[in-house]
């Protein structure tokens, strides 16, 4: 079999470290990323995450992961199986666990009761 650089199906699972487009966009698929296995390259895509990851403006970065979102989108460069879904079990006596994104952090509000 001829080594053609490209895999017909690929497994990896991900999960943000931080709740911001560029733990997905930058860190996944722009060219020479360590996480890009699917060997993504797209010079334009690429230059909008640069300049994303770089800008101090908030308005201004979701505005150009937007635009990376809508390349990516239109190339499918993997396609998702699954989302996973992690099932906890919590005592009925744990009161005040707030979910967010991230989990459970920071357990402010956590109290047991008897």
């Amino acid at each position: 079999m001829e080594d053609s650089q490209t895999l017909p199906m690929y497994h990896i699972r991900w999960s943000a470290d931080y709740l911001d487009p560029q733990d997905y966009y930058s860190i996944l698929l722009r060219t020479g990323s360590p996480e890009d296995h699917v060997g993504y390259s797209n010079p334009t895509y690429d230059r909008l995450c640069d300049q994303a990851d770089t800008s101090g403006s908030p308005k201004e970065r979701m505005k150009l992961y937007r635009q990376a979102a809508a390349i990516v989108a239109n190339e499918v460069p993997m396609i998702p199986l699954y989302y996973q879904k992690d099932v906890e079990l919590v005592q009925p006596r744990v009161h005040g666990l707030d979910d967010c994104l991230m989990g459970h952090l920071p357990y402010k509000h956590v109290v047991l009761s008897r």
